[in-house]
């Protein structure tokens, strides 16, 4: 079986580097996977053949009819992922979920690369109505409908499936929602470990008596705030603490929030903002790190790879209880709940900072966890196994696109609980 594998190769890109790991062990299950991609330099090693490509270029359909299918990674950089959705848009496919809300793709698809203000507002309004909410985020008298939590509620992602031959999801969470509104076959496969290290040999932290805590810091969803105002309001826990804030803060006012939560809480002497770190760097800050903090919120991805890096890395992780985060066994992460994250974090760095040996326990029952389930070789055999399923129901699968698309002409409501319906009675119907 030949497949044409789209994904960004880009060294700095976290779905390149998965693409390689993928597909590297689909070949070692006997499917003929071939790389294509757009960048021309600074483009990951692998051994999986490479093609590079261009959507524009008329001759790319008929390349890829001579394969049995076409796999496209779709995430919410719009700079790796634009042409892999302008081909997928002609050539249907198996889309890999990367990012549930692709809102801002989808704003910088239209507003910028496109400068067409209203394609975005005539296809938001087809999807959510209330046109008059995109129009004012576009000329900026509320705040951007992209930037707001609110984005939960139009995530965009269906103009992405609507041509799908099939889902790849790498969470429960992610999977329950794109199953919103697509209705046809798709599986749930754990993200396969293609990490920075294999973390056997771990450095030590410094003898400052500090215990280190490792936070990734780049947006407001990551909830950097919420752990300095932890740490803020809990002087004497903070004393416990050496903080890294680890990544590049991408806004310039979330950095300024920042900086100046830092100085109102006294904790100069506790925080180090750490800025972007070269894959040495990081395997070396994380290696040496006590305790580390992942908290999501919305949780806009449909897994975590810093999730997987953290406990691979044997890390006690203290996340917050959903999403993909909240799919993990109680007893390899710390959860605390959604409702109150500054007490609850405060309350579990306590218990980790004061139970050294939980701390520990936490931190092997995580690395064992994630060298069974972040797993190459059993991510290839479940996708081997999803593309037999789809072989066998490619009939059924384009039948079920032909309804759903005449529903939509029909203007069944995009949340509508009826394509699901038929799609699943279509597929009862073959299978009994």
């Amino acid at each position: 079986m030949r497949i044409a594998w789209f994904t960004p190769l880009d060294e700095n890109s976290g779905i390149g580097r998965y693409s390689v790991a993928a597909t590297e062990s689909l070949r070692k299950c006997g499917i003929e996977v071939e790389i294509f991609h757009m960048e021309r330099e600074n483009i990951l090693a692998t051994t999986t053949p490479l093609n590079k490509f261009n959507a524009q270029d008329v001759a790319l359909p008929e390349l890829l009819s001579k394969y049995n299918f076409t796999a496209y990674n779709i995430g919410d950089n719009l700079q790796y992922h634009e042409q892999i959705y302008e081909i997928s848009k002609i050539v249907p496919g198996i889309v890999i979920v990367h990012d549930i809300v692709m809102h801002h793709f989808v704003a910088g698809y239209y507003l910028y690369s496109k400068k067409d203000t209203e394609a975005y507002i005539q296809k938001a309004e087809s999807l959510y109505g209330n046109k008059d909410l995109f129009r004012n985020s576009i000329s900026g008298s509320t705040t951007p409908i992209w930037d707001d939590d609110q984005v939960m509620l139009y995530p965009f992602f269906e103009p992405f499936v609507e041509n799908a031959l099939g889902v790849i999801c790498h969470s429960k969470y992610a999977q329950s929602y794109i199953r919103k509104f697509y209705h046809g076959s798709d599986r749930v496969l754990y993200f396969p470990y293609c990490g920075l290290s294999d973390y056997s040999e771990m450095a030590k932290s410094d003898d400052s008596g500090r215990l280190r805590v490792f936070v990734v810091c780049n947006n407001p969803n990551k909830l950097t705030h919420v752990v300095l105002n932890s740490l803020g309001h809990n002087a004497k826990l903070s004393e416990k603490f050496d903080v890294k804030l680890v990544g590049l803060i991408d806004m310039q006012k979330y950095k300024e929030i920042i900086v100046s939560l830092i100085d109102e809480h006294g904790l100069k002497d506790r925080v180090s903002i750490m800025g972007r770190l070269s894959d040495s760097e990081f395997v070396s800050e994380l290696s040496m790190s006590d305790i580390v903090v992942n908290l999501r919120d919305p949780p806009m991805e449909g897994a975590s790879s810093a999730l997987m890096e953290q406990l691979w890395a044997g890390k006690p992780t203290v996340v917050l209880n959903h999403g993909f985060y909240g799919e993990m066994p109680d007893d390899c992460v710390y959860k605390i709940d959604t409702t109150n994250p500054e007490e609850g974090l405060a309350e579990a760095l306590t218990m980790l900072s004061e139970n050294s040996s939980f701390r520990k326990s936490l931190g092997i029952r995580a690395r064992n966890y994630a060298q069974v389930i972040f797993n190459a070789n059993v991510y290839a055999e479940g996708f081997k196994e999803f593309l037999e399923e789809l072989v066998f129901n490619q009939p059924i699968e384009h039948l079920i696109m032909h309804i759903t698309r005449e529903m939509q002409m029909m203007r069944v409501p995009p949340k509508s609980s009826l394509p699901r319906t038929v799609a699943r009675e279509i597929g009862n119907m073959f299978s009994s």
